[in-house]
């Protein structure tokens, strides 16, 4: 009925005056709650009849179409084309989809801030013929804080998701990005078996019907982190290389470069050293292909192979590169990951004071955080280097730092989450 009145030219006011229906009781119709007899008084003063009806379905599909327009637009990374065709556009019909779209340009642009007001607005706003644009909105708000390094709150969002998903309407692929993507913030929260449930039940599914294809190539990352970490190294290497020519012959570079570190890193924990490294040179092979956000692992890894080598020089100039990356990126999971790894090869290197500094680091950005598996990989290192170094204090801080410890396995008991130490070294 709005649409159909701004389409006449006419304002709230405009059908009071001429229906004698208060402009109170049109605002109420026109928002979906009934009022019988004055809804019929509207529908005659408007000659809201069935040529009207295919005039405004005509007029929903042609604003339909611009979004999707503009959708496409933003997938391409120009966000000011974007942001001057949404202008254009009636933001009344679909005011949950161009709100949406208007969050998902400043999330391209990294203004997370605004991203999240456009996005909470969305689905504040959404109206009921909009299907899954709450659950799409929920999804880009948990995508927002796992980029800002708050798993907690992504994983909030991502079952706010989940919640508000319809088996109808469009946007049906997400029934798979969000499971995992939950599942990604899972593991890294270090809820391992839960995150395990979610792959596995996907994995058993028609897996050819996940799209996009980019979350296809996440669920084999998260499975070949699975079988890894139960030493079912063979079909880890097999499923590794599935998901390789997969995302080489889709052009996939970013997730390309994640598997060829992931084979590395079942390579490695089979002591495979040679092929390890292979596959850790692959991945660098498509250094310029990729985004920098996801380079950290890789030099991490091949700082802990030169580790095992010896070659403490090597080791030493990857893991540099994995702090200053991490730290330009704002990517403080890494960072911490990083940090852990700088502070074991310092202890290598009997550098005792810089090695707890570094795993210092790497406590204050995992405690704050809440990675709270990393914590205590993190701490059961500190406990070391104090206890080698061996003064009257670090006597008493390595007795602090074991309790540290133990709270920490007590808090992991009761949230049935498995410390990382035990499951995985790769990230």
């Amino acid at each position: 009925m709005r649409l159909w009145r701004n389409y006449k030219g006419l304002s709230i006011e405009n059908l009071a005056e001429m229906s004698k229906v208060s402009t109170g009781t049109i605002s109420k119709i026109e928002r979906g709650i009934s009022n019988g007899n004055k809804y019929e008084v509207l529908i005659e003063v408007l000659e809201l009849n069935s040529n009207a009806i295919n005039t405004i379905t005509a007029v929903f599909n042609q604003i339909a179409t611009k979004l999707d327009r503009i959708d496409t637009v933003i997938d391409s990374g120009n966000t000011k084309s974007a942001l001057s065709l949404l202008k254009d556009i009636e933001k009344d019909i679909y005011p949950g989809t161009y709100l949406y779209l208007k969050g998902s340009c400043f999330l391209v642009d990294k203004d997370f801030n605004k991203a999240k007001h456009f996005f909470e607005k969305s689905i504040e706003k959404a109206t009921p013929f909009e299907m899954n644009i709450k659950a799409v909105s929920y999804n880009e708000l948990s995508r927002c804080e796992y980029l800002q390094n708050d798993l907690d709150k992504a994983l909030h969002y991502i079952i706010k998701a989940e919640a508000n998903l319809s088996r109808r309407g469009p946007k049906q692929y997400y029934h798979y990005t969000v499971p995992i993507n939950k599942a990604i913030y899972l593991d890294k929260l270090g809820h391992f078996t839960e995150a395990a449930n979610i792959v596995n039940k996907l994995w058993s599914s028609n897996t050819k019907e996940i799209q996009p294809i980019d979350m296809l190539l996440n669920l084999y990352e998260l499975k070949i982190g699975l079988c890894s970490n139960s030493a079912q190294y063979q079909q880890a290497i097999q499923i590794s290389l599935e998901g390789i020519e997969l995302a080489r012959i889709n052009y996939q570079y970013n997730r390309l470069f994640e598997l060829w570190t992931t084979l590395g890193n079942v390579y490695f924990k089979m002591g495979k050293w040679a092929e390890a490294e292979d596959c850790f040179i692959t991945a660098l092979s498509l250094e310029n292909k990729v985004t920098q956000r996801i380079l950290t692992p890789v030099y991490v890894e091949l700082c802990t192979l030169y580790m095992k080598k010896n070659c403490l020089n090597e080791a030493k100039q990857w893991i540099e590169k994995a702090i200053k990356v991490s730290q330009k990126e704002k990517d403080l999971f890494r960072l911490s990951k990083a940090l852990l790894a700088s502070g074991n090869l310092l202890l290598c290197m009997n550098d005792l004071d810089k090695a707890i500094d570094k795993y210092r680091e790497a406590e204050e950005i995992a405690k704050s955080w809440g990675y709270s598996h990393v914590e205590f990989d993190v701490i059961m290192k500190i406990a070391e280097a104090y206890r080698l170094r061996g003064n009257f204090e670090d006597t008493r801080l390595f007795h602090l730092y074991t309790e540290r410890l133990l709270d920490l396995q007590l808090e992991f008991r009761s949230k049935e989450v498995i410390p990382c130490e035990y499951i995985d070294s790769s990230f």
